[in-house]
């Protein structure tokens, strides 16, 4: 019966022997799987694998999706319930219909603490600063308000969910107040402050610990440690994985002129900001810091950054790196008087689309000699930019980007005034159909060096050319 099989008119019989003679020499046609098939297989189940598991575990992947979807739900919730119980008690008549009082009140069930006390006698603290932390069901809730932005705007407020026990203290605003945050140390006798990613270095020791958590959160999760360097203080900051930026830093490294020993801040990636909303003044007057690196700022949720470096008189350096600006607002005197600062790179991600103002942005950078402001700085929606480049002294060349607009603007009073040594502005995109709308009165007073102005237009250079010079020798060049 074999025999049968193998007679077969499709069988070749002189192929089988011819197979089996040379199997060892890898002449035979079989048809198995190789080697590289073998290996090109695994690495595409591999790289399957990998995209798999990128796709589930990823940043960007499902369970952190999910987990975001969850707090962004719990998020609303609370909001939609903090809002509720305002319109409860407006209805029930226990308070006025404000925001401020209802954050001051006592709410039934929630336990609520008051991070910036409102005092309406002070200069010093406006309703604008008040931010509470309201815990709801166990998780602690900051309430801002963000009526810095306008003071026209009521019962307007920002809550952010707090979930980590790692926040910092802000800053008790109030006048008279020269002690930094809770560790009765003078602003005066502060000489660096240093972020770190733990909470008890074993260099210091354990008693030597100043609680600063937030309000709301695990007491000692964040500690500070103060060591002396001479009549001074070196202090420490530090929490378990890192320090969380309070939501409200308005003057947290500053306090008028009372951090005037202050020489170094060291962040190193151990201070993070993802929450933070208001950096209005943060490093304001802090007048002996040489250099600052922020680049490891998340400001995706700033909204204002109005003075942040204002009167910074021995800064050198700064570095912004790619930090994100497109929510913010307010940019007033941001750099205003950083007298001996030299280059200023405002990186990629320095997305101005949403700022309203501008006045005396970069006013007095004394020695600062060229400045492009560029590819994302964008005006479209700036009102003023009074004094913006005033007594920029040495400034020679100005690129003000391709997004220069004047769509919005009513003020460009004082904007170039004094800056005598002032030889190329390229305007860019900038157009005037709102022409008859701007007050710019002094725009080029005191520019003492010829000065060419690059336009896209005729109606650009007919709007410059139609302006007062007072004096200067301004040219026009469409280019």
């Amino acid at each position: 019966r074999g025999a049968e099989i193998f007679s077969g008119s499709n069988f070749d019989v002189q192929n089988f022997n011819n197979c089996g003679q040379n199997v060892n020499r890898g002449s035979c046609n079989a048809k198995g799987i190789t080697l590289i098939a073998l290996i090109i297989t695994i690495v595409i189940m591999l790289i399957l694998a990998g995209i798999t598991i990128n796709l589930t575990l990823g940043s960007n992947g499902i369970f952190q999706k999910a987990k975001l979807a969850k707090q962004n739900y719990e998020l609303a919730s609370a909001e939609e319930k903090l809002e509720m119980d305002l319109v409860t008690c407006q209805m029930g008549g226990t308070i006025e219909a404000t925001m401020e009082e209802y954050l001051l009140g006592e709410l039934d069930g929630l336990e609520m603490y008051n991070r910036f006390p409102y005092n309406p006698e002070s200069d010093d603290v406006t309703a604008s600063t008040i931010e509470a932390a309201v815990v709801v069901d166990g998780k602690v809730y900051c309430v801002y308000l963000d009526n810095y932005l306008d003071s026209s705007i009521t019962n307007k407020i920002k809550v952010v969910l707090e979930e980590d026990d790692n926040v910092m203290m802000g800053d008790i605003v109030g006048a008279g107040n020269d002690l930094w945050l809770n560790t009765n140390i003078e602003r005066q006798n502060i000489s660096s402050i240093t972020f770190q990613n733990n909470k008890i270095p074993p260099e210091f020791p354990e008693g030597n610990a100043i609680d600063i958590t937030a309000k709301g959160h695990t007491e000692q999760s964040v500690l500070c440690w103060k060591v002396a360097n001479g009549d001074k203080f070196d202090l420490y900051i530090g929490a378990n994985g890192g320090v969380i930026a309070p939501i409200n830093c308005d003057n947290l490294f500053n306090r008028m002129y009372g951090m005037t020993s202050t020489t170094n801040y060291d962040f190193g990636g151990n201070f993070d900001t993802i929450n933070t909303i208001n950096m209005h003044a943060m490093f304001n007057m802090t007048r002996n810091i040489q250099n600052i690196d922020i680049s490891s700022f998340n400001t995706e949720n700033v909204i204002t950054m109005q003075a942040m470096f204002f009167q910074m008189d021995n800064l050198t350096s700064l570095t912004l790196g790619n930090i994100d600006t497109s929510k913010v607002v307010k940019m007033d005197s941001m750099f205003e008087r950083c007298w001996v600062l030299e280059n200023l790179d405002l990186g990629d991600n320095f997305d101005t689309s949403n700022v309203i103002s501008m006045g005396n942005m970069f006013r007095e950078c004394k020695v600062m000699t060229s400045l492009d402001l560029g590819n994302k700085f964008n005006t479209s929606n700036v009102t003023n930019m009074s004094s913006m480049f005033n007594s920029c002294m040495n400034l020679t060349e100005l690129d003000l980007g391709k997004y220069f607009y004047s769509n919005n603007t009513t003020y460009m009073n004082y904007i170039f005034y004094n800056c005598n040594k002032l030889e190329k502005i390229y305007f860019g995109e900038f157009g005037v159909t709102r022409q008859d709308q701007i007050i710019a009165p002094q725009m080029f007073q005191l520019i003492n060096v010829p000065c060419t102005i690059y336009v896209k237009n005729d109606d650009v250079e007919q709007w410059v050319d139609g302006l007062e010079k007072n004096g200067s020798t301004i040219n026009t060049q469409i280019r």
